[in-house]
């Protein structure tokens, strides 16, 4: 290698090495996912207290999809969450039980809520006379 080759090369070497970062200033807020917590604040929690004396299957109903909270059995009370991303931000909603081995089912009326209501739902051993509220 030539002299004038090895003065080029010297301040090719030199700007490249000053372009690489060596040390970072600190965590960028983008490097973390999302809160957590935050999110928990956008979901809709559903008490479903089942005064009936046969298990219940529990759904939430919209217009356009349903989603399956889960089993109730008689006597108790299941806790349940709908994630807030399936909630905007005011929505008219039903709850819909179905009695394990009867034909009987139960649909609320509907209820208005928005991200982070919680509701509590009455079941009835008189299916029809079940009431939800929000809390």
């Amino acid at each position: 290698m030539s002299i004038s080759s090895r003065v080029l090369l010297l301040p090719l070497v030199a700007l490249t090495t000053a372009c690489v970062p060596t040390m970072r200033a600190g965590p960028s807020p983008f490097d973390e996912g999302p809160d957590p917590a935050a999110n928990d604040l956008l979901d809709m929690s559903i008490i479903v207290t089942n005064n009936h004396w046969l298990p219940m299957r529990v759904w939430v109903e919209w217009p356009d999809r349903n989603y399956f909270l889960g089993d109730v059995e008689p006597g108790s009370r299941g806790m349940f969450t709908v994630p807030g991303y399936l909630i905007g931000r005011s929505e008219t909603l039903r709850l819909f039980a179905d009695p394990t081995g009867s034909v009987d089912q139960v649909l609320s009326e509907p209820i208005d809520v928005t991200r982070g209501h919680r509701i509590e739902w009455q079941l009835q051993k008189v299916l029809w006379s079940s009431r939800a509220r929000i809390m």
